[in-house]
């Protein structure tokens, strides 16, 4: 009784790994394969930032663009205090969470006129992936994007 208990339990787990091992995880989904749509997902997005990384008294306006930028994946003009966010359908989901937060920590960071005069400063001094600025976004982006895109997959019920 005892070895077809532990059979049983075996093949089990044998099941649930192979349904695990062979079902899409987070970091292979693409926009393409989205079920809310895509500016639903970046407003999620940019929900989790508020809440996790904090908020300033300045507001921002939000633009979408659905085609592939070949220089970047979105970008933060100071100037009119806007997010700019490119999507395409290949584009990975943790690629594009991790844009969403990087171009909202430049939201954060830019709090006044003096914080872009610095910033361009550096960015003549050392260039863009040695600005401190630059650093500091691609940091919290790269340590929170997988927590962000489970959060906005969970609360979407889209896993």
């Amino acid at each position: 009784m005892n070895f077809y208990y532990g059979l049983g339990i075996l093949i089990s787990c044998y099941i649930i790994f192979l349904i695990w091992l062979f079902h899409e995880r987070p970091a292979d989904l693409s926009v393409k394969d989205l079920r809310i749509s895509k500016r639903q997902f970046v407003l999620a997005g940019l929900q989790w930032c508020q809440q996790n990384l904090g908020t300033t008294k300045h507001r921002y306006d939000l633009k979408i663009y659905y085609y592939r930028n070949s220089n970047f994946g979105g970008k933060f003009q100071s100037c009119n205090k806007q997010i700019i966010i490119y999507i395409y359908p290949d584009l990975k989901l943790t690629n594009l969470t991790d844009t969403i937060i990087h171009e909202y920590v430049h939201h954060l960071q830019f709090s006044d006129k003096s914080v872009e005069r610095d910033y361009n400063k550096k960015l003549a001094e050392v260039g863009y992936w040695e600005n401190p600025y630059e650093q500091e976004a691609r940091k919290i982006a790269s340590q929170n994007r997988n927590e962000c895109l489970v959060w906005i997959l969970r609360h979407n019920r889209l896993c």
